[in-house]
């Protein structure tokens, strides 16, 4: 689990991000309320650990054959939903 800042123009939203592995086809599942930004930064950090497994500690055979899921919930606040309603 991380957390995250999902900033705009009128406000923004505290991001908690949940990813998963499992056995499986060796893809990734991408939920939740991902934007492009987000699933494009969830594909290059998946790559880049793949890329850089030694380094990292992980035997590149544990990933072959693992699918990995992500999913991204906003948490609003009373206070954000203001901020959106203001005219400022």
């Amino acid at each position: 689990m991380a957390t995250g800042l999902a900033v705009t123009g009128v406000g923004g939203d505290v991001l908690f991000v949940e990813a998963a592995s499992m056995p499986g086809k060796g893809g990734l599942v991408l939920t939740g309320q991902l934007g492009d930004v987000m699933k494009e930064s969830a594909r290059i950090a998946l790559t880049y650990v793949k890329s850089h497994a030694t380094e990292l500690g992980i035997d590149q055979a544990a990933l072959e054959g693992r699918e990995c899921t992500s999913t991204s919930q906003p948490v609003r606040s009373r206070k954000m939903d203001q901020v959106r309603a203001s005219p400022w």
